[in-house]
């Protein structure tokens, strides 16, 4: 019997999970083009991540909105290079933190322990 994507190429212009999307379509029969349009960088110049991120161990922000995973990472990073990683993993004082859609936070929730869980299931 053949797969429902037997003999069809699927080009995939996605840059986040894009191998995994990659086998789900393989597994049923397709070929597939992978096509990234996406490239995520740091930004070229620290100086005002690390002044934001200053901000936020000061406790300067009364809300911390985080939008995507990738961000946060990207952050820590920075964090992580100037040393300061333990500082903005600790709970600002004043600063609340929400994210924006579950991914984030079902993923992140164990990098900054004082974001609230997500009420949404995730799946």
């Amino acid at each position: 019997m053949a797969l429902p994507l037997h003999q069809r190429t699927i080009a995939l212009a996605e840059s986040r999970q894009l191998e995994e999307l990659a086998e789900m379509l393989e597994k049923e029969g397709a070929g597939t083009l992978r096509c990234p349009l996406v490239s995520i960088l740091d930004a070229p110049d620290p100086a005002p991540v690390l002044s934001w991120l200053g901000d936020l161990i000061a406790g300067r922000f009364d809300y911390v909105l985080l939008f995507t995973g990738e961000g946060l990472r990207r952050l820590l990073g920075f964090a992580e290079r100037a040393g300061i990683r333990p500082d903005v993993i600790k709970k600002p004082e004043r600063s609340r933190a929400a994210p924006s859609r579950c991914g984030p936070c079902g993923r992140s929730a164990w990098v900054l322990p004082w974001l609230p869980k997500c009420p949404l299931p995730m799946g």
